[in-house]
């Protein structure tokens, strides 16, 4: 399954709206077979322009959160749908990342992670735990298997 990003650019509102729309959208990708991989609130920005939303307010200040995502194309058009049927929503952008970036930006968190200047009560042993194992479980695969060996499926 391809990997995406959903950006949904919100009204500055309640963190409770903004956990039961995370939430819905979250439902609408399990639902349809994809793997959520994790969600970020990117902060408040002003907008360039101003977006008009469902109940007719102009908003020019708005929140972005990224929600990561293995699925097909049905669980992102479904995870639009129930973005935007909420109405915290003003829009929606979906990026398909290649999993060159998908390493990269999982190495950035895993430096993150294991820098000497992060408070060691904010540290997250399961995710050191975690990355090792599917790092070692990748090294042993590479070494041991041919690329013959290696069945692609189409995308």
């Amino acid at each position: 399954m391809p990997f995406y990003e959903l950006v949904m650019l919100c009204k500055v509102g309640e963190s409770a709206a903004m956990g039961t729309l995370i939430k819905n959208v979250s439902a609408a990708i399990l639902q349809e077979g994809g793997v959520v991989r994790g969600f970020e609130n990117l902060g408040d920005r002003i907008i360039a322009k101003n977006l008009k939303a469902k109940d007719g307010n102009k908003y020019g200040v708005g929140r972005y959160i990224a929600v990561e995502f293995d699925g097909s194309p049905r669980a992102v058009q479904k995870a639009i749908d129930q973005a935007l049927i909420n109405t915290e929503t003003l829009k929606t952008y979906v990026h398909k990342i290649s999993e060159q970036d998908y390493v990269k930006r999982t190495m950035k968190r895993l430096n993150q992670e294991m820098s000497p200047l992060r408070d060691a009560s904010t540290k997250d042993p399961g995710y050191l735990r975690d990355m090792w194992q599917e790092y070692t479980r990748n090294a042993s695969f590479e070494s041991e298997t041919r690329p013959q060996q290696i069945r692609r499926s189409p995308e």
